[in-house]
């Protein structure tokens, strides 16, 4: 085999790695924000029973890539969720009361997520 066909070879099978090595690296970012948001759930005084009930489930198709993190709405303390994120609404109209920085745990690992990314694709050029 000649060095060209070893690279045509080698190229062929890049999309089939690249996606291997992004779907590894999302799933270990959705473990990594659901510790981050069960850890503020645990320090909720009054809710902190539900931090049982944050996941992170797979919901890739084909050719497509996505995790979706937050309260599994079947686990016990799951239905809290909502209330722990935005709050609870006031006789006045008012919401309060909402601890939650859902965003803030996906904005913590966003760094890792994207140096991880770029150093499985710079690998597979």
């Amino acid at each position: 085999m000649t060095d060209l066909e070893r690279l045509v070879a080698d190229l062929g099978k890049a999309p089939r790695d690249a996606f291997k090595q992004a779907d590894a690296t999302l799933k270990k970012a959705a473990h990594q924000i659901a510790e981050d948001i069960r850890d503020q759930v645990k320090g909720s005084e009054t809710l902190g029973q539900s931090a049982r009930s944050v996941s992170y489930d797979s919901k890739a198709s084909i050719g497509t890539l996505r995790y979706e993190v937050g309260f599994d709405k079947m686990r016990k303390g799951g239905a809290l969720g909502n209330i722990w994120e935005f709050g609870v609404m006031s006789r006045a109209g008012a919401f309060g009361g909402g601890k939650g920085d859902m965003l803030g745990a996906l904005e913590r690992e966003m760094p890792a997520v994207e140096k991880h990314l770029g150093d499985a694709l710079g690998g597979l050029l």
